[in-house]
């Protein structure tokens, strides 16, 4: 392995701009997100590594591979920012759940992930996974108290964002 990241600093005309190789660990898609980011970032770098081995040419990937990739990397990249977001704040608060889970359900939305199938189940399932905690939120009246008590929030929040009228009208217990 030693040698394999020697020989891959050495295709940087810079070995300093080398960046540490990421492997990616099939349970923890941040790992994954890092490891797809750094590959498409060298992406010369490691053609130019490739090349030089015959050994290693098999490995090499596809223009069909590295747009695959940038795909995949596009569907993971709005966990890895909503994770960011969480790891950033000294105090998570309940009123940052819900619009959390908005901002991530609404890029995953955005993702073009067309001809691709694989990836277009990949997304409907991390949806459904995220589908099912949001309702669990509204089994409690927390999520939504912590909403309309927070200065930034309030019912005009829940208006804007189309929630259904039994949790913005004005009565509402």
């Amino acid at each position: 392995m030693d040698l394999l990241r020697e020989l891959y600093a050495s295709q940087f005309a810079d070995t300093s701009q080398a960046r540490e190789l990421v492997a990616p660990v099939g349970t923890q898609w941040k790992l994954d997100f890092n490891a797809i980011t750094h590959a498409i970032l060298d992406r010369r770098e490691l053609e130019k590594l490739l090349a030089l081995d015959r050994g290693l040419h098999e490995w090499r990937l596809t223009d069909k591979d590295w747009n695959y990739l940038e795909k995949v990397r596009t569907l993971l990249e709005p966990m890895v920012q909503a994770l960011a977001m969480v790891e950033s704040v000294a105090y998570l608060t309940l009123a940052m759940v819900v619009p959390l889970f908005n901002i991530v359900m609404d890029k995953l939305e955005d993702v073009d992930v067309r001809m691709l199938l694989l990836l277009s189940t990949v997304r409907e399932a991390i949806a459904e996974v995220l589908r099912k905690y949001y309702a669990k939120m509204d089994s409690t009246r927390l999520y939504w108290i912590a909403l309309v008590l927070h200065l930034a929030y309030k019912l005009s929040w829940m208006r804007e964002e189309g929630w259904e009228a039994q949790y913005v009208e004005d009565d509402v217990p």
